[in-house]
């Protein structure tokens, strides 16, 4: 709701002004020191099972990518979703993110389950699919990392070059 009027306002704000405002809507933004890596080292790790849900995400550098491509072809008052090409349930990325490191035996519970938080309950509750099919036509833009699995893939390496560097 309050995003609904946020993006109100800020389109009467172009209507009346002419001001060039464009609006980027974001999901589950992803990358180096924020992904499902972290919640592995912090042994914050728990599946949850629900069917048909799906989630949109984003690298951060695919965000950085789309909205440089808006400022060399600017389009006042337009509203994009900058997401990857591949919305999924959260389960797929962290299972994928623990084939990558080696971890075994992840505990999976069900949606339903009464040790499942209200808060994340709450994620679960609403699927957030969105098309990026607007932002790629009209900027010829398409994200580097089009799953999770090139995401996660170039995280891993990221860290783990950082964490070698680190310990020379």
């Amino acid at each position: 709701i309050n995003r609904i009027k946020a993006e109100k306002q800020y389109m009467q704000l172009y209507n009346d002004n002419n001001a060039p405002i464009h609006i980027f809507r974001l999901p589950g933004i992803y990358g180096p020191k924020r992904s499902v890596f972290d919640k592995l080292k912090q042994n914050e790790v728990l599946i949850i099972r629900k069917a048909n849900h799906f989630f949109s995400r984003i690298h951060v550098q695919d965000i950085a990518t789309a909205i440089l491509k808006s400022i060399v072809k600017p389009s006042p008052g337009e509203i994009f979703n900058i997401s990857d090409d591949y919305p999924c349930a959260s389960e797929k990325v962290m299972r994928y993110a623990c084939k990558i490191t080696g971890i075994k035996g992840l505990k999976a519970i069900e949606f339903d389950d009464d040790s499942v938080s209200e808060m994340t309950r709450s994620f679960y509750r609403e699927n957030k699919r969105v098309s990026n099919k607007k932002i790629k036509k009209y900027f010829n833009w398409k994200p580097s990392f089009r799953t999770y699995k090139e995401g996660l893939k170039n995280i891993y390496n990221f860290e783990n070059k950082n964490l070698l560097s680190a310990l020379k």
